[in-house]
C-alpha cells in the first residue's frame, strides 16, 4: 500500500510508515491510500481482532505480529469503545472522549514508524485542539522516549473540564499553551510551521516535526475501526441482519471522525447514510447542503467546543478521493485567498447534514434524560438532535448509530443546564483532577515563536531530597522548573534574569561554570533565565543548576553523552545522587553514591501531593550540614538503615501509609537539623490533623514538605496558609 499527497499530481507515494512520520505531506496535502481494499469477515469478532484485520491491510510494511503487539499495548488495560443501544460510546478511554480510540494507539505506531524509517532525531508532535485531542495527546505521549508533544489550545475557548485535563498533564517531554484565538487560528499557525523549511531546517539535526491531529494516517485509520464493530454488534445481538444497510450519526468538527466511516463505507460496510451534525458553526452543513464552503462568517463559541471549527482539514482527502488532486488544489487555492470555495457537484447521495444550536442542545439533553434516565454530552446531543430532525424529515427508519463522542462528565456544567444537576460518579480520572496542580499555563500569541523558544531551552524541575529516612538516597522531582533559552551566540557569556543581584549574570553563573568544566572551549552565548524554585529552601536550585550546566555543555559543545555519564558528572560535583538524580531522571528516585560508582533505580511514582511548607529564610547546605554529626553509632547506622530499606519497599508498592510513618523515623538527620526550623513540629501537627501521610524536612533547606493523598491536598494547602509563608501544592514531576 502506497499513499499520496492529496495535492500532488504526480502521486509520489511513499510507505505507511513514512506517511505517519511525517504527518503532513511536504507539499501540504494530507496523505491518502492508493486504494480501499475490502474487508469481508468482521462480523463477531473481538475488538482487538478488528483492529488488526483493518490496520494490516493498510500498513502493509508493518507485521502482523508487531501490530498486534502495538494493539494490546493500546487496549488490553482500557478499551475506549462499548455499545449501548443505539448509542455507540467512544468515551472509554484515559481522557474520556472519542479521541483516545487513536491516541491510544497511535504513539506505538509511531514509535515503530520512527524506527523503520531510522529517524534518529526526537520527535516533535505539534497539535493543534479544541478540546479533546490535546489531553488525549498528552496522556498518549507523556514519558515516551524520544517523543515530545506540543499542545496549542483557544484560550477561553475549551470547557473547564478539558483544560484542566491538559493543564494538569504530567510529563518531562509535554508542553501545552493556550492561545489568544480559535482553533482555526492555531490549526493554520501549526500547518504554516510544517510548511516553513527554512524554521524546520533550524532544528533539522535534533528534531523531526509531525502532527498527532487526524491530519495523521496513524491517527485517522484507527477510527475506521469502531465503524465496522458497532455494525458487528448490531448484528451479533440480532438488531441488523447481515448485509443490512445501517445510517452513523456523527458529530463533526474537522471531518477526521465522518470520514473514518466513509473510508468504512468504501471498504465494504454497508452504509445507508453518513449523517454529518453540526452545531451554530454550521459552515459543514452549508457546504453538504449547496456544494460552498465559506469559512467567511462569524466564529461561535458553543456548548460543544470540540465541533468550534470553520476549516475542517479532513475534508481535503474526501474532496480528493471525489475529484482528485487538481480538484483539490483549484479549492484549496480558493479558500487561502477568498475564504471560500464551490465544489460543483457536491457529495452525493451518502451524506446527510443538520445542525444544531445551544438551545436545541440543551434540550435534547434534558429530553433523552427525561425518556431514558441516561446523560449524554453537548457534543452528543447535536448528534441527536441532528437525528431527530433527519427522521422528521425524510421519515427513513433505517437502524442509526449515534457517536458519544465524549463523557458527559467532561461538560457537567452543560448538563446541569438542561437537567438541573450534574452527572453523578464521574470516572476517576475526571474527578482527580481538582487536587492536581497547574503544570502549564502559558498563554501565547504566536506559536512558531513559542515552538523556537521551547525547542532552545533547557528545563529541569526542583526537587525534594533526603526523604527522611531516606538521607542522602531518596529523592523525587516536582513541577517548579528552571529554564535556561539558548538565545544566539555572542562575544561573551551572558544570561539574561530578574531573579535578583545574588545570581550573577556573566560566566561565574553557577550553570556556566558547570558548562565550561566540561567543555572549557565552549562559544559564548547570550542565555535567558527564568525560574520559580525557591532559592536555598530545600528544593534542589543549585542541582536544578547544575543539571542545566551538563545540558548547556551537551547542547553547545555538541556532547553525546549518556544518562549515565551525565548522572555520574553531576554526582562528581555534587557528592550524592539523591538531588541530582531525579533532576536529571525525574519522578522519584532511589539512589546510591558511593566511591565513585552510582547506582540508582527510578520508582513508579505513589499517587501523593507534595505540599511545600517555605519559610521566608534561607539556610545554605554548608549550614546544614554542619550540625551533622560526624558519626554514628553502629547500632544507629543498623537501625537507620533498616528503616530506609523498609521504607523504600513501602514506597515500591505503594503501601503510603507504612512508608509515612517510616519516613518520619529519620536516624541521620532531622533530629540535629530541626534546631535549626522550629516550625517543624507545628507544620506536623497539623499535617496528620488533616491526615497526611508523612512530614519531613526537604533537602538541605529550611522547606518542611507534606505528602498527601491528593483528595486531602487543597484542606492541607489551606490549614498551612500563615503570614510570610509560601505554601506550593506540587505534583511529582515524572
Amino acid at each position: 500500500m502506497k499513499y499520496f499527497s492529496t495535492r500532488d499530481a504526480q502521486k509520489n507515494g511513499v510507505s505507511a510508515s513514512q506517511a505517519i512520520v511525517n504527518g503532513l505531506a511536504p507539499d501540504g496535502g494530507l496523505y491518502v491510500p492508493n486504494e480501499f481494499p475490502k474487508l469481508k469477515n468482521y462480523i463477531g469478532k473481538s475488538y482487538n481482532d478488528l483492529v488488526l484485520e483493518v490496520l494490516k491491510l493498510y500498513l502493509t510494511d508493518f507485521s502482523n505480529a508487531e501490530l498486534a503487539h502495538s494493539i494490546r499495548m493500546a487496549y488490553d488495560m482500557c478499551l475506549p469503545v462499548k455499545l449501548h443501544e443505539n448509542y455507540l460510546e467512544l468515551f472509554h478511554g484515559r481522557t474520556a472522549a472519542f479521541k483516545d480510540v487513536a491516541l491510544q494507539l497511535f504513539p506505538h505506531l509511531l514509535s515503530k514508524s520512527l524506527e523503520k524509517c531510522g529517524v534518529e532525531q526526537e520527535t516533535v508532535i505539534l497539535t493543534a485542539t479544541s478540546g479533546d485531542t490535546g489531553s488525549a495527546v498528552l496522556a498518549g505521549i507523556a514519558n515516551v522516549p524520544k517523543i515530545r508533544a506540543m499542545v496549542f489550545y483557544p484560550h477561553g475557548g475549551v470547557s473547564d473540564v478539558q483544560r484542566l485535563q491538559m493543564t494538569t498533564q504530567e510529563g518531562r517531554n509535554l508542553d501545552v499553551f493556550a492561545i489568544n484565538g480559535n482553533f482555526d487560528d492555531a490549526q493554520s499557525a501549526v500547518k504554516e510551521v510544517f510548511a516553513d523549511e527554512d524554521f524546520k531546517a533550524q532544528f533539522a539535526n535534533k528534531y523531526l516535526f509531525t502532527s498527532a491531529n487526524s491530519i495523521n494516517l496513524g491517527r485517522l485509520l484507527p477510527q475506521i475501526v469502531y465503524y465496522f464493530y458497532a455494525y458487528s454488534e448490531l448484528a451479533m445481538s440480532g438488531k441488523i441482519k447481515k448485509n443490512d444497510k445501517i445510517n452513523f450519526v456523527v458529530p463533526t468538527g474537522n471531518f477526521g471522525n465522518i470520514l473514518a466511516g466513509y473510508y468504512a463505507y468504501k471498504m465494504g460496510l454497508p452504509i445507508n447514510k453518513l449523517i454529518c451534525a453540526a452545531n451554530s458553526n454550521n459552515v459543514l452543513f452549508d457546504f453538504i447542503k449547496t456544494g460552498v464552503y465559506d469559512k467567511n462568517r462569524d466564529f461561535k463559541l458553543t456548548l460543544s467546543p470540540s465541533m468550534d471549527i470553520l476549516i475542517s482539514s479532513n475534508l481535503e482527502r474526501l474532496i480528493y478521493d471525489i475529484g482528485g488532486s487538481e480538484v483539490v488544489n483549484t479549492a484549496y487555492d480558493s479558500l487561502k485567498s477568498e475564504g471560500k470555495f464551490n465544489m460543483k457537484g457536491g457529495l452525493g447521495k451518502l451524506f446527510d447534514t443538520d445542525f444544531a444550536d445551544d438551545a436545541e442542545t440543551i434540550r435534547t439533553i434534558k429530553r433523552v434524560y427525561k425518556k431514558d434516565k441516561y446523560i449524554i454530552d453537548p457534543h452528543t446531543a447535536v448528534a441527536q438532535c441532528v437525528y431527530e430532525k433527519y427522521k422528521k424529515r425524510t421519515g427513513d427508519m433505517t437502524c442509526s448509530v449515534i457517536h458519544c463522542t465524549a463523557s458527559p462528565h467532561k461538560f457537567p456544567e452543560a448538563v446541569r443546564k438542561a437537567i438541573g444537576k450534574a452527572p453523578e460518579n464521574p470516572p476517576e480520572n475526571i474527578s482527580s483532577l481538582a487536587g492536581k496542580s497547574i503544570l502549564h499555563n502559558a498563554v501565547v500569541d504566536d506559536i512558531k515563536s513559542t515552538v523556537s523558544s521551547a525547542l532552545r531551552t533547557i528545563r529541569v524541575p526542583a526537587t525534594s531530597a533526603n526523604v527522611g529516612c531516606g538521607f542522602d538516597s531518596v529523592g523525587f522531582a516536582v513541577n517548579l522548573f528552571l529554564d535556561v533559552e539558548i538565545i544566539e551566540p555572542s562575544d561573551k557569556w551572558e544570561i539574561q534574569h530578574d531573579l535578583g543581584n545574588d545570581i550573577p549574570m556573566d560566566e561565574s553563573n553557577y550553570i556556566i561554570k558547570t558548562a565550561l568544566g566540561i567543555v572549557p572551549n565552549l562559544a559564548p552565548h547570550k542565555l535567558r533565565m527564568k525560574s520559580d524554585i525557591p532559592l536555598e529552601r530545600g528544593l534542589g536550585s543549585s542541582s536544578s543548576a547544575l543539571i542545566a550546566g551538563i545540558e548547556l555543555a551537551c547542547e553547545l559543545g555538541n556532547q553525546k553523552l549518556s544518562m549515565q555519564e551525565k548522572l555520574e558528572i553531576a554526582c562528581r560535583i555534587e557528592g550524592h545522587a539523591d538531588n541530582v538524580a531525579p533532576a536529571l531522571l525525574g519522578g522519584l528516585v532511589i539512589s546510591s553514591y558511593n566511591n565513585g560508582k552510582l547506582e540508582y533505580v527510578k520508582l513508579k511514582a505513589p499517587e501523593v501531593t507534595a505540599i511545600a511548607y517555605v519559610p521566608n529564610y534561607k539556610l545554605a547546605t554548608v549550614e546544614m550540614r554542619k550540625v551533622l554529626p560526624s558519626e554514628l553509632s553502629f547500632a544507629q547506622a543498623v537501625c537507620g538503615s533498616s528503616i530506609s530499606n523498609v521504607m523504600v519497599a513501602c514506597l515500591a508498592s505503594g503501601n503510603m501509609q507504612q512508608a509515612g510513618r517510616l519516613i518520619e523515623q529519620d536516624m541521620f538527620h532531622e533530629r540535629f537539623r530541626s534546631k535549626l526550623i522550629p516550625e517543624l513540629e507545628i507544620v506536623r501537627k497539623i499535617a496528620h490533623d488533616v491526615g497526611a501521610y508523612a512530614t519531613y524536612l526537604s533537602g538541605a533547606g529550611p522547606t518542611i514538605m507534606c505528602l498527601v493523598h491528593p483528595s486531602k491536598a487543597n484542606k492541607l494547602v489551606e490549614a498551612l496558609r500563615m503570614d510570610d509563608v509560601k505554601v506550593l501544592k506540587l505534583q511529582i514531576h515524572e
